[in-house]
């Protein structure tokens, strides 16, 4: 459910229209205050009540709604010894970090309200109030205002529609007889002006009779959120009128929004679509086949799914997912991984015509999930690929293998498959020796054929790309630092980089052969010596997309743009912009990176191994402020907190196993 702020200055209604509106049908407002005023308040922090009596027992005057007036410029402080600037230091820290605790307490609320269904309408907002006082820049202000507005800005959830009750200065002076027409008019100024701060910004006649302007504002909550009206749903066939935000930015206005599911929820990659598309207007439908999935507890998902497990039922995942976009009348499905892009390319022609599926033509799908057409295509086009024979038998790997010289590297033809309705990962492995190779190669060619290639040692990397029918629109470079296994494989630990020019041609060439529509990686493997080599192309969202999104190449939002009806991305020039040098962790990949080396678990002695030291340093860099982590945020904890929970018990799982 959303958030809505009512903000204006004292007089303008806001308590009594967010009361109003508790008794409107089909909102299903919860009411909370997030001003600073004890006496308004009933929610507050057992600190704060203590702050409070020891102000009113020393005859501090009561506390205003709001922030107080804004000065020109902030006071001079006076010069005082050594032993009293510490004590006021002392104090300020502590009204600080209580002013920010009680703040963070009265969001954990609003998020539990919204956890519970419920339209939380706020009498005031901190972001809103403080704006003006303590994020927007000014000379002189304090470091307390600094470090207040820094985390107002920086972390702190805005609403997702902030509605602003005006009226005239001297009607507000006349109701409550506070402040001057100056004043009021200046803080009329500052509220005007976070229309282009916030999510949604609408502004209502306060003047107006109490039922008029609660009228009003339940239509823009409405407009807003437009299937919290039951008694006159929005049809869910038929196209409807979208306007879709521009990538990467959040909608301004109050017009419906575009719904998309987004499955796979407990992944990282998944949950980074998921905040992505919430902060760009999407209304965001998280799905799962766990219930405890770090992407059900995100903040910006609006419904929650969960389907039955592929490996499973894959079918059934399918069909409830189509269930789904057929009864909300979605505008756009993403699967995030092989395990549903699979069942639902099959259902693909069953989906509404309104319903866009993030899924590349079936031809081009099929290429690219074949590791063996993969390889042909790209010497056709002059790439480079590790030299490699596709077999059927042990005895054709075994002779492929004695060719090309140990290690070799044996990949499946295709790494899921649909088996018997559930689907079935086929995973890579390695051989240093004939036994190794008969014992890892026969159990894969009893499903598919195989791929041996030689092992390639150097440096992995990915270049990732949003393509409209061949053509590049979006790029973006890292490189792999920590993978898992130790050996080769998803990356735990990576670095966003410069583009390469000739990687950059050499995916250019790919996607144009391919007609290539939607997301997909071009993975490199890049030698000490000697030229950058194919290593396959992911046609489906990667798991580094975190990355890319924090460097600020937001492709969720721009894949959501191109999809979406009437976009204008198509045909639009290259986006390659983004911060280079920024790294970003896997949580539960790091702990199992983190565990292998220390426990020295070499699955292939033949391959190189990290020393254990390697470990304690792996270990440290994921406190280091200045890199990310896909899935923990300040702003949206709860898929980090349940991220945690996840790994902790994964951890206990894996070391009872071990003692038994």
């Amino acid at each position: 459910m959303v958030t809505v702020a009512l903000v204006g200055p004292d007089g303008s209604g806001k308590t009594s229209v967010a009361r109003a509106l508790e008794q409107e049908p089909g909102l299903a407002v919860r009411y909370l205050y997030m001003g600073v005023s004890a006496a308004s308040s009933d929610r507050l922090l057992p600190t704060t009540r203590l702050a409070h009596a020891v102000k009113r027992a020393l005859g501090a005057p009561p506390d205003t709604a709001g922030p107080p007036p804004l000065p020109e410029a902030e006071p001079r402080p006076r010069s005082r010894g050594p032993l009293r600037s510490a004590a006021g230091a002392a104090r300020g820290g502590l009204r600080l970090a209580n002013r920010l605790a009680e703040e963070w307490y009265r969001q954990g609320l609003a998020w539990r309200y919204q956890r519970a269904g419920r339209t939380v309408v706020f009498d005031r907002h901190f972001f809103v109030d403080y704006h003006a006082y303590d994020v927007a820049p000014r000379a002189g202000r304090s470091l307390g205002r600094r470090v207040h507005g820094l985390v107002l800005s920086r972390l702190y959830p805005r609403p997702d529609l902030v509605v602003y009750l005006d009226a005239p200065p001297e009607v507000l002076l006349a109701r409550k007889g506070e402040g001057s027409i100056g004043a009021l008019e200046r803080r009329r100024g500052d509220y005007l002006a976070l229309a282009d701060v916030v999510p949604a910004f609408a502004v209502v006649d306060a003047t107006r009779p109490l039922a008029e302007v609660t009228a009003q504002v339940a239509e823009h909550i409405r407009a807003l959120r437009p299937t919290l009206e039951p008694s006159s749903p929005e049809p869910t066939t038929g196209p409807r009128a979208l306007t879709p935000p521009a990538a990467g930015r959040s909608a301004r206005s109050t017009r419906p929004a575009p719904r998309v599911l987004v499955t796979d929820a407990e992944r990282g990659s998944a949950v980074s679509v998921i905040r992505s598309l919430g902060r760009a207007g999407w209304e965001v439908t998280a799905a799962s086949a766990r219930p405890g999935a770090p992407g059900l507890r995100s903040r910006y998902s609006r419904h929650r799914l969960v389907y039955p497990d592929p490996a499973l039922d894959a079918a059934g995942a399918a069909e409830a997912i189509l269930g789904a976009a057929t009864a909300q009348g979605l505008d756009l499905v993403i699967p995030v991984t092989d395990d549903l892009i699979l069942p639902l390319d099959a259902l693909r022609d069953r989906f509404p015509p309104t319903t866009r599926l993030a899924v590349a033509s079936r031809a081009a799908l099929d290429l690219v999930r074949d590791k063996g057409s993969t390889v042909a295509l790209a010497r056709e086009l002059g790439l480079v690929t590790p030299a490699g024979r596709l077999v059927t038998t042990l005895a054709e790997a075994a002779a492929a293998a004695e060719g090309l010289g140990w290690p070799v590297v044996l990949k499946p033809q295709a790494s899921r498959l649909l088996v018997d309705g559930s689907v079935r990962p086929l995973t890579v492995a390695f051989a240093s020796h004939q036994e190794e190779l008969a014992a890892r190669a026969a159990p894969l060619l009893e499903v598919a054929p195989l791929l041996v290639q030689a092992y390639v040692p150097g440096q992995g990397i990915g270049v990732e790309l949003l393509v409209d029918d061949g053509l590049i629109l979006a790029a973006f470079q890292h490189r792999r630092l920590r993978e898992v296994p130790v050996t080769g494989g998803a990356s735990a630990y990576r670095e966003s980089v410069a583009l390469d020019p000739a990687l950059l041609d050499q995916a250019t060439r790919l996607m144009a052969r391919l007609a290539w529509t939607g997301l997909a990686m071009v993975e490199f493997r890049v030698p000490d010596d000697g030229p950058a080599q194919l290593m396959e192309v992911n046609g489906r969202i990667w798991g580094s997309l975190p990355l890319a999104v924090a460097a600020g190449m937001d492709f969720p939002a721009r894949l959501a743009e191109l999809l979406c009806p009437g976009a204008t991305l198509a045909g639009s020039p290259l986006a390659s912009e983004y911060r280079v040098g920024l790294r970003a962790h896997n949580l539960p990949l790091e702990a199992a990176w983190i565990l292998s080396v220390l426990v020295g678990r070499r699955r292939y002695p033949g391959l190189p191994f990290p020393p254990r030291y390697a470990a304690i340093g792996a270990a440290l860099s994921l406190l280091d402020p200045r890199t990310s982590h896909d899935v923990l945020a300040l702003a949206d904890p709860l898929p980090g907190a349940a991220e945690i929970v996840e790994l902790a018990r994964h951890l206990l799982r894996s070391a009872a196993h071990d003692r038994h």
